[in-house]
């Protein structure tokens, strides 16, 4: 057995969460991990010498993007590039960064926005290796029945976000869309994981993502904006400690490789794949199978082959590029007033295993 699935705080189907969870659910949950990072970062230990033996633990959570990591295990591309790897399955992804940031992973799955706020409090803490994907309309912004998708329907509404994230920057776009002010409407800090659940008696308006994104549109909420609008500014990615980039080089090679096979083999074998991928996420969550293959649709998410990182991680003044999308965010973060500077992209930002022999900036 080279891989494996842990179960991490609260339960996917009945919701209910210990109180482990609930500080990363207060005001800007990410930047608290980050405030907090120096006193985890003294029970970690220095680096150690590449153990090929020892699997990567590399934590995902539900999203249609992050799939591939399931076919790369069940298909056994991970074996075949001689890499064993450990799948740390989190119900609620902002747990994710403190266990990274604690050494409790070697790596993860990631909105490049949470990996650029790491590394900017943090320098040379961390590396981006791959793009997972894009959104393209899996993130929306969704509204209750009945509001008017105008500049005067949502004045004065409450629209729920995961403050200080690329959640709040993809609203900003949606207020900017509209033509709406800041101060014309209240912004309060909603997981998307959650938004749901306090709809409407909390916010009217929130940002959602897939899989609970079609769960809304089914339940009848309208959206009413969505990445779709702004191509570019919301991308996934893999990271890796980055002492575990210079120790263990070939196992992270070995997962970039497995990765792309996955992403090849789901591409190839669409239906074949959606099947493999919802029996798995069935064990994990308790739904049916036919419950988890709805929530396995790409429609929204453009998921990115080795040749289409390679673009990526080219510097261009395009948002297809790693580099303009990281100093459009940058700047988010900088004016937000969540980081001093903006992230050193140069040192973030490793091409190496996408495109082997080429040499990282």
């Amino acid at each position: 057995m080279i891989y494996k699935t842990k179960r991490h705080y609260r339960s996917y189907t009945t919701g209910h969460q210990p109180l482990t969870s609930s500080l990363s659910r207060l005001i800007f949950p990410t930047l608290i991990v980050l405030l907090l990072f120096p006193l985890l970062a003294a029970c970690v230990p220095a680096a150690v010498p590449e153990e090929s033996e020892k699997p990567l633990s590399v934590a995902w959570s539900l999203f249609p993007g992050w799939y591939p990591i399931i076919l790369a295990a069940e298909q056994g591309y991970f074996a075949a590039e001689g890499v064993a790897v450990d799948l740390v399955f989190y119900d609620l992804y902002i747990n994710q960064t403190a266990d990274l940031l604690a050494g409790s992973v070697d790596g993860g799955l990631f909105a490049f926005g949470d990996a650029l706020l790491m590394a900017g409090r943090y320098t040379n803490s961390t590396r981006v290796v791959a793009v997972t994907d894009r959104s393209t309309g899996a993130d929306g912004i969704l509204a209750i029945p009945g509001v008017e998708n105008s500049a005067a329907g949502l004045r004065g509404l409450t629209i729920g976000a995961d403050l200080g994230s690329f959640s709040e920057l993809l609203v900003q776009e949606m207020l900017k869309a509209k033509g709406l002010k800041a101060n014309e409407i209240t912004l309060v800090n909603i997981y998307p994981e959650d938004a749901l659940a306090v709809m409407p008696d909390k916010v009217q308006v929130a940002h959602i993502w897939e899989p609970l994104r079609s769960e809304a549109l089914a339940l009848g909420y309208q959206e009413i904006f969505s990445s779709a609008e702004v191509p570019g500014l919301i991308t996934d990615v893999i990271v890796f400690r980055r002492e575990i980039v210079e120790t263990r080089p070939s196992d992270v090679q070995g997962f970039v490789n497995a990765w792309f096979r996955a992403v090849e083999y789901w591409n190839n074998n669409p239906e074949e794949g959606d099947r493999i991928i919802a029996e798995y996420v069935a064990t994990i969550t308790g739904m049916t199978v036919e419950e988890a293959l709805s929530t396995v649709s790409r429609m929204g998410v453009e998921i990115l082959d080795r040749q289409a990182n390679q673009l990526a991680f080219v510097d261009e003044d395009d948002m297809g590029s790693l580099y303009e999308s990281g100093r459009v965010n940058g700047v988010f973060m900088t004016n937000s007033g969540l980081l001093n500077n903006e992230p050193d992209l140069g040192m973030l930002l490793d091409v190496s295993f996408i495109n082997p022999g080429a040499e990282t900036p």
